[in-house]
């Protein structure tokens, strides 16, 4: 390491694996040797948080022993470690089993050893970015530091702190996106039926709802974050980076609100091109600075957050300099900023409910994660993982269901029923063909896809996340169903009755996470998601036909339909 010292890692299907002592560099065996700083050494603080950890659902354990050179004028040294294990519940009679492994380890000095007294200065050091500290007389030396990215880079631990809050970040990041796409709804639909004048008044008063939510939500995200976190049973080693990552998050949700309205506006006026190249452009940049973030000033998880926020801000800015500068049909003159009562219904009308159905989703997914949470940081990491590559994975279907959604809004506005029609079976037969192709990726490269994020070493936590990937491509093809049926509802003016189909999801995940994932542990949750779609699948898809037909009858000049559409 940079700091002196080296770390070695290891492995076991026994229940109980400790360092019984060491050889030092003299060649002596010791039963206690001071050069090794790790509490699964002999003596009074072996039961600490650093200690060896089972998980008894994958039978497999994992520990460290950290080694710092003793002596300050010491360039190298050769440690021989005995670790010995047991399958036993207790420590009791390990260091007469004859179950052991001898690990020799070459030490080479290069850092700096840190002088301060203990009792009043360690704890400064476990509140640090380094995994905890350790010191002998009045000497500190660091963990290994493993901040450098989160996942591949800052470890399985940080990506257990990225992922331990996915659920509630989709909850809250979800309404943003959701109340701006139906913000979109109502813009879509004057602009198909060329009223412009509504186009503009609605466009302003979507921006004066949005900057509202935008506070509250954000202040109200930010004073409940900690508890948030143990709502969600946040493993304790992994609780101070997942609170500092889903802070900044919150504190960014302006800028996500900001881009999702302002893309969605965009598209509604037919422009789905330019969003896309600004978020290509943020893609590209986040990139760019987790790596300046993470490796080069060590911020860690917050560092992660910081450069989610910073892109997302520079995608929204972008679209709103685009906005004043090339699309006429949106440029507010002073007649066009009027809060107008009924449009402020209407886009709340439209908005909050696209934006509760997200939420309504989220909510059985966090009962997922905090069931999931409880199996351990192994199948915390190994989630995360996976519902990264989900996340990516289910991009596209976000894009034809949208694209489908602004699609059948327009043409009920130029009241063109055929089209309607025709949008949502290409839409569907899109994204079935889609989940079919990313199906088959994830069932036979998951393990693969999940490096990624994982370091090989990590083998239970590649384990597990090739194991969700693996079940869940078996149902992708259900969600292009899902989601351009559930868009083409909200489209049409029903957002009303497309929000239930978010109430399956949720009361299908609640009831596998509760009645199957204490019994069957992780597979059960390898099974509650697609659980989740093909309850929704069942609802959505006689709604979606029902919603179609009423607009045939309204286009036809039944005006039996929602407010909003009249």
């Amino acid at each position: 390491t940079d700091f002196n010292g080296a770390r070695v890692t290891f492995e076991s299907n026994a229940k109980v694996v400790r360092v019984s002592g060491m050889y030092d560099t003299s060649g002596t065996f010791k039963e206690y040797v001071a050069d090794g700083f790790n509490q699964l050494q002999w003596g009074e603080d072996w039961n600490k948080k650093w200690n060896y950890t089972y998980d008894a659902v994958a039978k497999v354990g994992k520990g460290y022993l950290d080694i710092i050179v003793n002596n300050g004028a010491q360039t190298t040294g050769t440690y021989h470690i005995v670790l010995k294990a047991t399958r036993k519940e207790s420590w009791e009679g390990v260091n007469t089993l004859s179950l052991s492994r001898s690990i020799k380890v070459n030490v080479v000095q290069e850092g700096k050893r840190y002088g301060f007294e203990p009792s009043t200065e360690a704890s400064a050091y476990v509140g640090s970015s380094y995994i905890g500290a350790f010191y002998r007389n009045k000497e500190v030396g660091e963990r290994i530091i493993q901040n450098t990215f989160w996942g591949r880079f800052l470890g399985s631990d940080a990506l257990a702190s990225v992922g331990a809050s996915s659920s509630v970040q989709f909850l809250v990041l979800g309404f943003c996106m959701g109340t701006a796409c139906g913000f979109g709804v109502p813009i879509a639909r004057h602009f198909g039926a060329g009223d412009i004048k509504k186009l503009k008044q609605y466009f302003y008063n979507s921006i004066v709802i949005t900057a509202i939510t935008a506070f509250v939500l954000t202040t109200v995200c930010a004073v409940l974050c900690s508890e948030i976190l143990k709502l969600l049973s946040t493993p304790s080693n992994i609780f101070d980076d997942a609170y500092k990552y889903l802070l900044v998050i919150f504190l960014g949700i302006p800028f996500t609100l900001l881009y999702n309205l302002l893309s969605s506006v965009l598209r509604s006026v037919g422009d789905s091109k330019t969003p896309f190249v600004f978020l290509a452009i943020s893609t590209v940049l986040n990139i760019v600075l987790d790596l300046v973030c993470v490796i080069v000033f060590r911020w860690g998880c917050m560092g992660a957050a910081i450069a989610t926020v910073v892109a997302q801000a520079i995608s929204g800015i972008l679209c709103a300099i685009f906005i004043m500068k090339k699309v006429s049909v949106l440029k507010l003159t002073k007649e066009d900023r009027v809060m107008s009562k009924p449009a402020v219904l209407n886009l709340i009308i439209m908005g909050f409910p696209m934006g509760l159905q997200y939420s309504i989703t989220a909510i059985g997914s966090m009962v997922m994660q905090s069931a999931n949470n409880k199996l351990g940081s192994i199948y915390v990491s190994g989630f995360t993982a996976a519902a990264r590559i989900k996340q990516f994975t289910m991009c596209p279907y976000d894009a034809f269901a949208t694209g489908a959604s602004v699609f059948a809004s327009q043409n009920l506005g130029a009241g063109n029923l055929k089209r309607i029609k025709k949008g949502i079976r290409i839409g569907v037969g899109v994204g079935m063909t889609y989940g079919v192709i990313a199906g088959i990726v994830l069932i036979f490269f998951g393990r693969e896809l999940s490096l990624i994020f994982v370091n090989k070493s990590d083998a239970a936590v590649l384990t597990a996340s090739a194991k969700y990937l693996f079940y869940a491509g078996f149902f992708y093809w259900t969600l292009g169903i899902l989601n351009t049926c559930r868009m083409c509802t909200q489209g049409l003016g029903y957002s009303g009755l497309a929000i239930f189909s978010g109430v399956t999801e949720m009361i299908a995940r609640i009831s596998v996470s509760m009645i199957f994932v204490p019994k069957f542990g992780y597979l059960a949750i390898c099974f509650t998601d697609q659980a989740a779609w093909i309850a929704a699948c069942l609802y959505i898809v006689p709604v979606c036909i029902y919603c179609v037909n009423r607009a045939g009858r309204h286009i036809a000049g039944d005006h039996g339909l929602p407010v909003e559409n009249k």
